[in-house]
């Protein structure tokens, strides 16, 4: 009987797990933020200043909501998470100028703090109880996939609101729903999942919180590696997380240029034409990035050094970049959707491999705090290269934005090279 109750658990938890990854990418937002900016009259520059914003607040916040994660309990902090991304939706929703839309992106980068790291942690300790440390690739990569199948139905959903509203700011309002859900079956996560608080807790807490982080210094000062690859990660999906979003003004200008894609068939406004391009194309996208994300502990079974494996895909990700940055200079906008479908395959083999990776060099009782660490140096990286972009694209056009990343990202490359464990 134990073993059956032990066995339903874990089929009760890993459906949770994926759950949540399901839940928390109906962002209806992500794939028209650029355009709903662009109709609000905000220049690409100051596009890249928000987002900069945006990374600022989780850069002050990471690490200490990282701590607290690991010291009060990673299922309670995610509860505080996702008020914070609620309170957010509803300030996008109402904001009219640059300005209303500070205090949103500052709560909702709060709310990425909060997230970011937490329910890895919360996965791996799972795993760790139950004896399954050795398959964080093969779980991590099926959370994740669902989450990448939440993408492709949010596009969808997405084009069909924007279709239906033919305005940008009511996706803002429908996220809203996925994450209340969200936040209620943060409340169902079992209590073992969270620390308990024992008495007197809270009057050492200053002396916990320094043992803690002296702890994760101790960590990275005598783990080179650990250091090495925190920074491989970080930059490359920073250099990601920022260029990606401006395939939605290369489909705009395509819809543009190609005088309406569907006006032959009925009478569409250029706000429901780029909805549908958008909507079909980032299903596609996050449907097979899905499939690779799931699939990713059998693409790392095959290899016999990771590291070689993850120094290919950064080499061949910088070509990508300025293969986009090429076609958009010879304006064949569809090859560039093909191409950036090749960058989210490589992008989500990539992540379940990396994490299991720095999982491997990390102390148990610190991981909230490492991957958070990873977060915050990722949002480092963006703060600074959000505004860069958005200058580039502003000045000289949006392809710089990827000749830009190529070029960063081959200049660092010999910084961050990762080398198998001898």
């Amino acid at each position: 009987m134990h073993h059956v109750a032990r066995f339903q658990d874990m089929i009760e938890m890993i459906w949770k797990f994926s759950l949540y990854g399901f839940l928390k990418n109906l962002r209806f937002f992500e794939p028209f933020l650029y355009l709903f900016f662009l109709s609000r009259g905000v220049s690409f520059f100051h596009i890249g200043i928000l987002i900069g914003i945006r990374e600022l607040s989780q850069i002050v916040a990471e690490v200490p909501t990282g701590v607290l994660a690991d010291l009060i309990g990673r299922p309670r902090t995610m509860v505080f998470c996702f008020a914070s991304y609620l309170v957010s939706f509803v300030v996008f929703f109402f904001g009219r100028n640059f300005w209303l839309f500070v205090p949103a992106f500052i709560l909702f980068g709060l709310g990425e703090a909060l997230r970011t790291g937490t329910h890895k942690a919360i996965i791996l300790d799972y795993l760790d109880k139950h004896g399954m440390s050795h398959e964080k690739t093969k779980y991590y990569g099926l959370t994740r996939s669902w989450s990448l199948v939440g993408s492709a139905l949010c596009a969808l959903l997405a084009a069909v609101l924007v279709f239906v509203s033919n305005s940008y700011e009511y996706v803002f309002i429908a996220s809203t729903v996925p994450y209340i859900l969200a936040l209620m079956l943060m409340l169902s996560y079992p209590k073992y999942l969270d620390r308990k608080i024992e008495k007197g807790f809270y009057q050492n807490f200053l002396k916990e919180v320094w043992q803690h982080i002296h702890g994760i210094v101790h960590s990275f000062k005598n783990t080179y590696e650990l250091l090495k690859s925190v920074g491989n990660s970080a930059f490359f999906d920073a250099t990601f997380k920022i260029s990606k979003d401006y395939i939605q003004p290369i489909l705009l200008t395509y819809v543009i240029l190609a005088g309406g894609l569907f006006t032959g068939i009925i009478a569409m406004s250029e706000e429901q034409e780029i909805a549908i391009l958008m909507g079909f194309s980032f299903f596609i996208i996050f449907i097979v990035a899905s499939f690779s994300s799931r699939n990713a502990h059998k693409v790392e079974k095959t290899m016999t050094r990771p590291s070689k494996s993850l120094n290919l895909i950064y080499a061949v990700f910088i070509l990508l970049l300025l293969e986009v940055a090429l076609l958009r200079r010879a304006e064949l906008f569809l090859l560039i959707i093909i191409v950036f479908l090749f960058m989210y395959v490589l992008v989500n083999i990539r992540r379940p491999m990396i994490i299991g990776r720095i999982g491997d060099r990390m102390e148990k009782n610190q991981r909230a705090s490492v991957l958070s660490i990873e977060t915050q140096l990722k949002s480092i990286f963006a703060m600074i290269l959000a505004p860069i972009f958005g200058l580039l694209a502003d000045g000289l056009g949006v392809q710089w934005v990827f000749f830009g990343g190529a070029a960063l990202m081959l200049v660092l490359m010999p910084f961050l090279m990762l080398k198998e464990r001898k």
